[in-house]
Protein backbone atom coordinates (compact mmCIF):
# COMPACT_ATOMS: atom_id res chain seq x y z
CA UNK A 1 0.00 0.00 0.00
CA UNK A 2 2.77 2.20 0.91
CA UNK A 3 4.53 1.95 -2.81
CA UNK A 4 1.36 2.64 -4.17
CA UNK A 5 1.01 6.33 -2.27
CA UNK A 6 4.53 6.76 -2.80
CA UNK A 7 3.81 6.61 -6.58
CA UNK A 8 0.96 8.79 -6.91
CA UNK A 9 2.60 11.09 -4.53
CA UNK A 10 5.37 11.00 -6.51
CA UNK A 11 3.21 10.97 -10.40
CA UNK A 12 1.19 14.41 -8.20
CA UNK A 13 4.95 15.80 -7.79
CA UNK A 14 6.03 15.64 -11.36
CA UNK A 15 2.34 17.00 -12.61
CA UNK A 16 2.88 20.19 -10.40
CA UNK A 17 6.30 20.87 -11.77
CA UNK A 18 5.23 20.24 -15.06
CA UNK A 19 2.29 22.93 -15.01
CA UNK A 20 4.42 25.41 -13.27
CA UNK A 21 7.09 24.84 -16.43
CA UNK A 22 3.88 24.89 -19.39
CA UNK A 23 2.29 28.07 -16.89
CA UNK A 24 5.37 29.89 -16.82
CA UNK A 25 5.98 29.66 -20.65
CA UNK A 26 2.90 30.43 -21.83
CA UNK A 27 3.05 33.94 -19.67
CA UNK A 28 6.13 34.26 -21.64
CA UNK A 29 4.90 33.87 -25.09
CA UNK A 30 1.93 36.15 -23.74
CA UNK A 31 4.47 38.75 -22.77
CA UNK A 32 6.02 38.23 -25.93
CA UNK A 33 3.04 38.40 -28.37
CA UNK A 34 2.01 42.08 -26.51
CA UNK A 35 5.34 42.99 -27.65
CA UNK A 36 5.33 42.03 -31.38
CA UNK A 37 1.72 43.64 -31.44
CA UNK A 38 3.40 46.93 -30.82
CA UNK A 39 5.76 46.42 -34.12
CA UNK A 40 3.37 46.82 -36.58
CA UNK A 41 5.92 47.97 -39.42
CA UNK A 42 8.73 44.83 -39.15
CA UNK A 43 6.30 42.56 -40.78
CA UNK A 44 9.26 40.08 -41.54
CA UNK A 45 10.13 40.20 -37.53
CA UNK A 46 7.00 39.53 -36.38
CA UNK A 47 6.31 36.88 -39.12
CA UNK A 48 9.82 35.13 -37.95
CA UNK A 49 8.78 35.32 -34.32
CA UNK A 50 5.16 34.11 -34.72
CA UNK A 51 6.51 30.83 -36.38
CA UNK A 52 9.41 30.47 -33.47
CA UNK A 53 6.13 31.09 -30.79
CA UNK A 54 3.98 28.76 -32.88
CA UNK A 55 6.97 26.20 -33.16
CA UNK A 56 7.30 26.21 -29.19
CA UNK A 57 3.52 26.10 -28.61
CA UNK A 58 3.47 22.74 -30.60
CA UNK A 59 6.01 21.08 -28.52
CA UNK A 60 4.34 22.39 -25.31
CA UNK A 61 0.75 20.30 -26.67
CA UNK A 62 2.64 17.41 -27.75
CA UNK A 63 4.29 17.25 -24.14
CA UNK A 64 1.16 17.52 -22.87
CA UNK A 65 -0.81 15.06 -24.81
CA UNK A 66 2.07 12.48 -23.91
CA UNK A 67 1.05 13.30 -20.35
CA UNK A 68 4.54 13.02 -19.61
CA UNK A 69 6.73 16.00 -17.82
CA UNK A 70 9.19 18.08 -19.02
CA UNK A 71 12.85 16.69 -18.18
CA UNK A 72 15.56 19.13 -17.71
CA UNK A 73 16.73 19.97 -21.28
CA UNK A 74 13.16 20.81 -22.58
CA UNK A 75 12.96 23.21 -19.71
CA UNK A 76 16.84 24.78 -21.07
CA UNK A 77 16.08 24.71 -24.22
CA UNK A 78 12.27 26.59 -23.94
CA UNK A 79 14.22 28.85 -22.02
CA UNK A 80 16.66 29.84 -23.97
CA UNK A 81 14.71 29.91 -26.84
CA UNK A 82 12.65 31.95 -25.23
CA UNK A 83 15.42 34.63 -24.03
CA UNK A 84 16.44 34.95 -27.60
CA UNK A 85 13.19 35.87 -28.89
CA UNK A 86 12.75 38.58 -25.82
CA UNK A 87 16.67 39.85 -26.63
CA UNK A 88 15.55 40.31 -30.37
CA UNK A 89 11.88 42.07 -29.65
CA UNK A 90 13.84 44.73 -27.29
CA UNK A 91 16.68 45.44 -30.00
CA UNK A 92 13.99 45.74 -32.37
CA UNK A 93 11.60 48.33 -30.16
CA UNK A 94 15.06 50.29 -29.42
CA UNK A 95 15.27 53.63 -32.10
CA UNK A 96 18.73 54.08 -33.40
CA UNK A 97 20.87 56.84 -31.57
CA UNK A 98 23.16 57.46 -34.30
CA UNK A 99 23.06 60.08 -37.14
CA UNK A 100 24.11 58.01 -39.56
CA UNK A 101 22.70 55.02 -41.60
CA UNK A 102 23.61 51.49 -41.05
CA UNK A 103 22.33 48.61 -43.87
CA UNK A 104 23.49 44.91 -44.37
CA UNK A 105 26.70 44.55 -46.58
CA UNK A 106 25.85 43.45 -49.83
CA UNK A 107 28.78 43.73 -52.39
CA UNK A 108 31.95 43.80 -51.43
CA UNK A 109 34.75 46.54 -51.36
CA UNK A 110 38.31 47.36 -51.33
CA UNK A 111 39.60 46.85 -47.53
CA UNK A 112 42.00 49.56 -46.64
CA UNK A 113 42.66 47.95 -43.09
CA UNK A 114 43.18 44.20 -44.47
CA UNK A 115 46.62 42.71 -42.89
CA UNK A 116 47.18 41.08 -46.20
CA UNK A 117 47.41 44.24 -48.17
CA UNK A 118 49.01 46.74 -45.65
CA UNK A 119 47.14 47.08 -42.78
CA UNK A 120 48.05 47.06 -39.35
CA UNK A 121 47.14 47.04 -36.15
CA UNK A 122 49.00 50.02 -34.08
CA UNK A 123 47.13 50.00 -30.88
CA UNK A 124 44.55 49.04 -28.40
CA UNK A 125 44.39 51.37 -25.66
CA UNK A 126 42.12 50.49 -22.03
CA UNK A 127 41.63 47.01 -23.52
CA UNK A 128 42.46 44.06 -21.30
CA UNK A 129 43.61 41.65 -23.72
CA UNK A 130 42.85 38.00 -22.70
CA UNK A 131 46.14 35.43 -22.63
CA UNK A 132 46.68 31.56 -22.06
CA UNK A 133 49.37 30.96 -19.82
CA UNK A 134 51.05 27.42 -19.93
CA UNK A 135 53.59 26.11 -17.34
CA UNK A 136 56.48 26.86 -19.44
CA UNK A 137 55.36 30.20 -20.34
CA UNK A 138 54.99 31.63 -16.94
CA UNK A 139 58.59 30.12 -16.39
CA UNK A 140 59.97 32.34 -19.32
CA UNK A 141 57.92 35.07 -18.38
CA UNK A 142 55.87 35.27 -21.75
CA UNK A 143 52.09 34.49 -22.01
CA UNK A 144 50.87 34.01 -25.52
CA UNK A 145 47.36 36.34 -26.66
CA UNK A 146 44.66 34.14 -27.74
CA UNK A 147 42.24 35.97 -30.15
CA UNK A 148 44.57 39.09 -30.59
CA UNK A 149 44.04 42.56 -32.21
CA UNK A 150 45.39 41.41 -35.07
CA UNK A 151 42.53 38.87 -36.10
CA UNK A 152 39.96 41.91 -36.60
CA UNK A 153 41.91 42.84 -40.18
CA UNK A 154 41.76 39.22 -41.60
CA UNK A 155 39.39 37.53 -43.76
CA UNK A 156 38.89 34.32 -41.34
CA UNK A 157 35.42 35.05 -39.73
CA UNK A 158 34.43 31.09 -38.70
CA UNK A 159 33.86 30.81 -35.04
CA UNK A 160 36.63 31.75 -32.65
CA UNK A 161 38.83 33.63 -35.34
CA UNK A 162 38.12 37.19 -33.75
CA UNK A 163 39.98 39.69 -31.83
CA UNK A 164 38.59 39.23 -28.70
CA UNK A 165 39.34 41.45 -25.02
CA UNK A 166 37.88 41.06 -21.46
CA UNK A 167 34.78 42.65 -20.40
CA UNK A 168 32.09 44.56 -22.59
CA UNK A 169 34.35 48.06 -23.42
CA UNK A 170 37.59 48.32 -25.59
CA UNK A 171 39.41 50.10 -28.51
CA UNK A 172 41.25 48.97 -31.34
CA UNK A 173 43.37 51.91 -33.48
CA UNK A 174 43.99 50.56 -37.50
CA UNK A 175 46.55 51.94 -39.94
CA UNK A 176 45.65 51.60 -43.28
CA UNK A 177 47.05 50.48 -46.08
CA UNK A 178 47.63 54.16 -47.10
CA UNK A 179 46.04 57.53 -46.31
CA UNK A 180 41.90 57.99 -47.81
CA UNK A 181 38.90 59.61 -47.65
CA UNK A 182 36.74 57.03 -45.61
CA UNK A 183 33.19 56.76 -46.49
CA UNK A 184 32.05 53.57 -44.73
CA UNK A 185 33.00 50.85 -42.22
CA UNK A 186 31.76 47.35 -42.14
CA UNK A 187 31.33 45.05 -39.26
CA UNK A 188 31.47 41.30 -39.35
CA UNK A 189 30.46 38.59 -37.06
CA UNK A 190 30.36 34.94 -36.64
CA UNK A 191 26.92 34.13 -37.55
CA UNK A 192 24.67 33.09 -35.38
CA UNK A 193 23.89 29.65 -36.61
CA UNK A 194 27.50 28.61 -36.84
CA UNK A 195 27.73 29.46 -32.81
CA UNK A 196 27.42 26.93 -29.85
CA UNK A 197 23.98 27.37 -28.36
CA UNK A 198 22.51 29.96 -30.70
CA UNK A 199 24.72 32.93 -28.24
CA UNK A 200 25.79 36.05 -30.33
CA UNK A 201 26.37 38.31 -26.49
CA UNK A 202 29.54 38.17 -27.15
CA UNK A 203 28.73 40.90 -29.93
CA UNK A 204 30.31 44.41 -29.99
CA UNK A 205 26.81 46.59 -30.09
CA UNK A 206 27.64 50.51 -29.11
CA UNK A 207 30.44 51.46 -31.29
CA UNK A 208 32.08 55.32 -32.11
CA UNK A 209 34.42 55.54 -34.77
CA UNK A 210 36.77 58.49 -35.50
CA UNK A 211 39.43 58.86 -38.26
CA UNK A 212 42.91 60.40 -37.40
CA UNK A 213 46.34 61.38 -39.47
CA UNK A 214 48.69 60.79 -36.15
CA UNK A 215 48.65 57.16 -34.36
CA UNK A 216 47.55 58.70 -30.82
CA UNK A 217 45.71 61.62 -32.09
CA UNK A 218 43.24 63.04 -29.34
CA UNK A 219 40.99 64.93 -31.51
CA UNK A 220 40.82 63.68 -34.65
CA UNK A 221 37.85 63.35 -36.79
CA UNK A 222 34.47 61.83 -35.11
CA UNK A 223 32.59 59.73 -37.41
CA UNK A 224 29.79 59.03 -34.67
CA UNK A 225 27.99 56.12 -32.75
CA UNK A 226 26.86 53.42 -34.31
CA UNK A 227 24.53 50.29 -32.97
CA UNK A 228 25.85 47.44 -34.68
CA UNK A 229 22.81 45.40 -34.89
CA UNK A 230 23.77 41.75 -35.44
CA UNK A 231 20.51 39.97 -34.57
CA UNK A 232 19.71 41.64 -38.04
CA UNK A 233 22.40 40.67 -39.79
CA UNK A 234 25.98 39.15 -39.20
CA UNK A 235 27.51 41.97 -41.54
CA UNK A 236 26.85 45.51 -41.19
CA UNK A 237 27.92 48.54 -43.23
CA UNK A 238 27.34 52.14 -42.07
CA UNK A 239 28.03 55.11 -44.14
CA UNK A 240 29.63 58.42 -43.33
CA UNK A 241 28.75 62.04 -43.63
CA UNK A 242 30.43 63.09 -46.53
CA UNK A 243 34.09 64.45 -46.32
CA UNK A 244 37.34 65.50 -48.31
CA UNK A 245 39.95 64.98 -45.70
CA UNK A 246 42.42 61.95 -45.84
CA UNK A 247 43.00 59.88 -42.86
CA UNK A 248 45.66 57.15 -42.38
CA UNK A 249 44.39 55.77 -39.10
CA UNK A 250 40.86 54.53 -38.02
CA UNK A 251 40.01 54.06 -34.29
CA UNK A 252 36.87 52.26 -32.73
CA UNK A 253 35.67 52.64 -29.62
CA UNK A 254 33.48 49.94 -28.32
CA UNK A 255 31.36 51.04 -25.39
CA UNK A 256 28.70 47.65 -24.67
CA UNK A 257 28.60 44.61 -26.22
CA UNK A 258 25.33 41.89 -26.30
CA UNK A 259 25.31 41.06 -22.97
CA UNK A 260 28.58 38.56 -22.78
CA UNK A 261 29.79 39.27 -19.05
CA UNK A 262 33.65 37.74 -19.75
CA UNK A 263 34.37 38.87 -23.23
CA UNK A 264 33.76 41.12 -26.59
CA UNK A 265 34.61 39.65 -29.89
CA UNK A 266 35.51 41.73 -32.93
CA UNK A 267 35.52 39.17 -36.10
CA UNK A 268 36.37 41.55 -38.86
CA UNK A 269 36.49 45.29 -39.30
CA UNK A 270 36.84 46.65 -43.06
CA UNK A 271 37.57 50.02 -43.89
CA UNK A 272 36.27 51.56 -47.67
CA UNK A 273 36.62 54.44 -49.09
CA UNK A 274 38.84 56.23 -51.88
CA UNK A 275 42.87 57.75 -52.14
CA UNK A 276 41.80 60.24 -54.31
CA UNK A 277 39.06 63.28 -55.06
CA UNK A 278 37.06 62.83 -57.69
Amino acid sequence: MEVYVQRINDFIYRARKTLLVIIGVILMLIYIRGCINQLTYYEEDIEFLQTAIANLNQRIENGSKMDMPFNSKDIFNAKRELLHLIQEIELRKSEPQHKTIASPAKKARYDFALQNIGGSVVSYHNTELMYSCSLFSILIGKCNKINPPEKAIQKNVEPGEAFCFKGNQGSITIKLSSPIVIDSITFDHVERSNTPNLDISDAPRFISISGMNKKHDEIGHNYGNFTFNVINSNSQTFYFESSSEKYLYIHINVTENYGHQDRTCIYRIQVHGYDSEF
